[in-house]
């Protein structure tokens, strides 16, 4: 796929999730804390997660060194970058990932702060989308924010990133068709 058109789509993911987010906004603190089985994450904490995930690219996607691409090249993404990507994709999820622990929030926070920083996260990873236009998306890297050790092109960010979210808000979707869920 073009660099465009990984633009492109990323930018339609994002608003989707962000559009999707948004409904969330009439719970109330407890609806947000409610956690379907113990284990189990709440609306709070999977939004928090992603919150994490979306200050580590915003933070680690620097384009004030960055390579540019002088034409729409061809994505070519990386392996762990596709990997992810790949099972990212899938809804309603096959596979499930095990997150360390440093993604896995506490259940004590304000649900709409949480929900109110995330839809600004969602505003930025826009603007940074945006900025990805005129960048070699191949050769440009972040480091994953599960370990320094791997290291993902920035087009594999774009290409992971929607699909993540999308993953947790369907989660949050089923926390709230759960039994027991705080009408």
């Amino acid at each position: 796929m073009k660099y465009s058109e990984l633009i492109a789509r990323s930018k339609q993911e994002i608003a989707a999730n962000k559009k999707k987010a948004e409904q969330l906004a009439n719970l109330g603190q407890q609806q947000f804390s409610w956690q379907p089985a113990k284990g189990k994450w709440s609306i709070a904490q999977c939004l928090e997660h992603l919150n994490i995930v979306a200050r580590h690219y915003l933070k680690n996607m620097n384009y004030e060194n960055a390579l540019k691409a002088t034409e729409d090249k061809e994505f070519k993404p990386g392996f762990f970058g596709n990997f992810l990507a790949k099972n990212f994709a899938v809804i309603p999820p096959k596979r499930r990932f095990k997150t360390t622990k440093s993604f896995s929030p506490e259940n004590n926070m304000n649900g709409q702060e949480v929900l109110k920083d995330f839809l600004s996260n969602q505003d930025k990873m826009m603007q940074l989308v945006d900025k990805a236009s005129g960048f070699d998306l191949n050769k440009n890297k972040v480091p994953s924010p599960a370990t320094k050790l791997i290291r993902f092109r920035f087009g594999d960010v774009l290409n992971m990133d929607g699909k993540h979210t999308a993953r947790h808000l369907y989660q949050i979707e089923n926390v709230m068709k759960a039994a027991g869920f705080p009408g």
